[in-house]
């Protein structure tokens, strides 16, 4: 085959090299298309996902939402709380451990991010502490880290 090739290039102009040329340059740049597909695979692991929570909450009661994370650390979890000014709501995110990543109570002025995010079930807890109904909306992003 290599002799093949050496003789295509030599005589190119040649139908029969021609063909040759043609096989191996589109085997190199198919090759190329995806080592550079792969690589770029593997360089941002980061699966896209939005998702949006709303409910009303009776007085007294907590709702508790479930996110399940496949992707790898290159990415953050950004969680975006509404609450119609109700001063009353409290927002908790436990890690796949069962550990409390976030706690906030009264204050939802800014997004949380989850950085370091691990594989697994994130739960995001909103807790109404007042005796009224209250009305709140989450928005989950799965965004990549900015470099």
């Amino acid at each position: 085959m290599l002799k093949k090739i050496q003789t295509a290039i030599n005589n190119p102009l040649d139908l029969r090299n021609f063909f040759v040329l043609f096989a191996v340059g589109f085997t190199l740049l198919f090759t190329s298309y995806l080592l550079t597909v792969t690589f770029e695979g593997l360089q941002n692991p980061c699966p896209a996902k939005n998702m949006n929570f709303a409910d009303t909450l009776p007085g007294r009661t907590s709702r508790t939402f479930g996110l399940i994370y496949k992707g790898g650390g290159s990415c953050n979890i950004v969680i975006s709380p509404r609450d119609n000014n109700y001063k009353d709501l409290s927002l908790w995110v436990y890690k796949p451990g069962e550990e409390i990543t976030v706690s906030r109570n009264h204050s939802y002025e800014s997004n949380l991010i989850i950085e370091d995010s691990e594989p697994g079930l994130y739960r995001i807890s909103v807790h109404n502490n007042a005796n009224t109904t209250a009305e709140f909306q989450i928005k989950v992003a799965i965004v990549p880290k900015q470099r």
